[in-house]
């Protein structure tokens, strides 16, 4: 085989495995040959054993085995950390389970003792417990559905109108995040990426439509837009200020990536963030009571005092001295 077929060759696998779902055309302008030629180079990959699929679009049925990689210790540890930190997850399981083995086959002998013993002392704990069976369900469902771009009809319920419906999305990533698994998509019902729960997926099906995923989206950039994970909303721009109590708290963590953050003299710190969404950051900035006041801007602030309010009425209509302490004392 001539250099200049095998370079194109590798190219063309290159672009199949990142474009899946394309026509010869679009190959072939792609890569500047003629149609024809495309069409033969994909009956040579197929010839090669490489499971090309050209029903609906050209496209790898799967990834295959991949070449063999080699590993330093320093390396083959980290990923046995990693792996064994994900492996509570039970659609990660097995092939972890089957990944770590192998790791550990490239481990010098006299270095397995080593690297079992740091795999004990350096542990990443992700989430705790894992999500739920039906959302491990979901996960495995999915994933092919994501590699391939393929279109799916998920019956969801929603926990922000309590109502369930069926809804056709193209699913462009997932992710796991704050003890659940998400996936992001572009629903078509509103024509927006949203994000969905697993565990509130009741049922999903795969059509037999294909979507290209757009160049310009990164989930990373996606959820950056918002505090964690409501992206979604108006951009606002949200000032506290943190009581030097808890200071140190908020100085040694980073929250979001644009945050903004300025200890003053009295050991308090002024803390600035601007956010697609508003609630996240609210209830963030809640969860330190009387530790942080909100002061951009107004109708945020008068928010935060209507719900202290509530609160405040909430504990002396149900007695909240007396109601402790019979607590204390049970």
């Amino acid at each position: 085989m001539r250099y200049d077929r095998l370079l194109r060759l590798v190219r063309l696998a290159d672009a199949i495995a990142r474009h899946p779902g394309q026509s010869y055309a679009y190959f072939a302008r792609g890569l500047g040959v003629h149609e024809r030629t495309i069409r033969r180079d994909v009956d040579a990959l197929g010839e090669a054993g490489m499971p090309v699929e050209t029903s609906s679009g050209i496209r790898f049925m799967n990834h295959g085995a991949l070449p063999p990689v080699f590993l330093d210790y320093s390396q083959a540890t980290a990923l046995y950390i990693a792996a064994t930190a994900l492996a509570n997850h039970e659609a990660l399981r097995r092939p972890l389970e089957e990944a770590l083995q192998r790791i550990a086959g490239v481990i010098p002998e006299e270095l397995q003792e080593a690297c079992q013993e740091v795999a004990r002392e350096v542990r990443l704990f992700p989430a705790m417990p894992p999500d739920s069976p039906r959302a491990q369900e979901m996960l495995v469902r999915l994933r092919p559905a994501v590699e391939e771009h393929r279109r799916v009809r998920i019956k969801y319920f929603s926990f922000s109108s309590q109502a369930t419906s069926w809804r056709t999305v193209d699913p462009y990533a997932l992710f796991f995040r704050r003890r659940a698994w998400y996936l992001a998509g572009l629903d078509h019902k509103n024509n927006k990426i949203l994000l969905f729960r697993l565990a509130r997926i009741e049922a999903m099906e795969h059509t037999v439509e294909y979507f290209d995923l757009p160049e310009d989206f990164d989930l990373e950039e996606f959820l950056g837009q918002g505090f964690e994970l409501m992206p979604g909303g108006e951009p606002v721009t949200i000032v506290a200020r943190f009581r030097p109590e808890v200071s140190q708290l908020i100085l040694e963590a980073t929250f979001h990536r644009h945050e903004e953050k300025v200890q003053d003299q009295d050991g308090s710190v002024l803390y600035r963030l601007k956010v697609n969404g508003w609630k996240e950051v609210f209830f963030w900035l809640l969860s330190y009571g009387a530790s942080v006041e909100i002061l951009e801007p107004d109708w945020l602030r008068r928010e935060a005092l209507t719900v202290a309010q509530a609160m405040v009425q909430m504990y002396v209509e149900a007695g909240a001295g007396e109601g402790g302490a019979e607590s204390a004392g049970k």
